[in-house]
Order: structure tokens, then C-alpha cells, then sequence
């Protein structure tokens, strides 16, 4: 198994305004899967052999350049520690996200019920002045949402 790092964009000679992303790409056997991130780059200043930014490149700075290909190194390492046989585009893009964004599936200590359509119904009707005729229609329609919940969704995987 092997994971590249790689940009698809080419850009002028002298223009430094142009950026492309970078996409990674793993390959074992018969798989070859690719998908892009979010980390981008002058075209000019990248280097296919480093996957990272060329070694001489003074219009960027020191800092930029060595958390840019950090990040190149990091990414390329949890991809290769979380592949697995039989992997797909679609988890390689999940990877990637969850690289940039790592706390986008963590529900930030809400619990899971303040998600569902009931609790929130149940919310509103406590929380708004209603009628009693309509109090007792939201109810109603509380009881449906419940039903359907219960019987027509596929249990949620936590």
C-alpha cells in the first residue's frame, strides 16, 4: 500500500497567485483511489519528489512552508495508519475531513436525544404560548413522530 500526495494544476513561470490543492491518492493491488484536501499550493512551488513545498523557494516563508509540509507528512500518515482492504473514495474523503476538521463529528456534549425531531417539537410547544386546541394538535403530531421513529427508522448507530 501506498499513499502519494500530488497537485494537478500547473501555473505560469512568474505567477505566484495561483493555488492548487493537493489530492492524495492510495494505491494497493488492484485499488487506486484519490481524493482532494483542502491544503493548497503555488503550482510553481511544489515538488512532486518531496510531496511539499521545493527547497528553495524564498517567497514564502519559513513557517508557512514547514507547517504546510507537516501537514502533507501528518495526512499522508493517517491515511496509511486507518486503511484497511476494501476501502473507498468515500473513506478516503472522510479521512481527509476529519483531518481538517477533527472535531465535525464529535456532537460537542449535547446529548444525542436534543437531535431529534421529538425532543425539539417537545421543546417548542413547552417553550411557545399556544392555544390548548393547538397544544393538544402538536401533541398529536409528536405521537406520529414518535410512532415513526420507533417503527419506520432503522435503529441509529452510536
Amino acid at each position: 500500500m501506498k499513499v502519494t500526495a500530488f497537485i494537478r494544476e500547473t501555473s505560469a513561470k512568474n505567477n505566484i497567485t495561483d493555488q492548487a490543492h493537493v489530492y492524495f491518492r492510495v494505491r494497493d493491488g488492484k485499488t487506486d483511489i484519490k481524493a482532494v484536501s483542502e491544503l493548497s499550493i503555488n503550482p510553481n512551488h511544489w515538488s512532486a519528489e518531496r510531496q511539499g513545498y521545493k527547497t528553495r523557494v524564498a517567497l514564502v516563508a519559513e513557517a508557512k512552508r514547514t507547517a504546510f509540509d507537516k501537514a502533507v507528512q501528518d495526512l499522508t500518515a493517517l491515511i496509511s495508519a486507518q486503511y484497511y482492504h476494501g476501502a473507498d473514495s468515500r473513506w478516503l474523503k472522510g479521512v481527509i475531513e476529519e483531518f481538517h476538521h477533527s472535531n465535525i463529528n464529535i456532537r460537542q456534549g449535547r446529548k444525542g436525544d436534543e437531535y431529534s425531531l421529538v425532543y425539539q417539537c417537545q421543546q417548542y410547544a413547552e417553550n411557545h404560548p399556544m392555544e390548548k386546541e393547538s397544544i393538544r394538535h402538536h401533541e398529536h403530531n409528536v405521537r406520529k413522530l414518535q410512532h415513526f421513529e420507533r417503527f419506520a427508522l432503522p435503529p441509529l448507530l452510536t
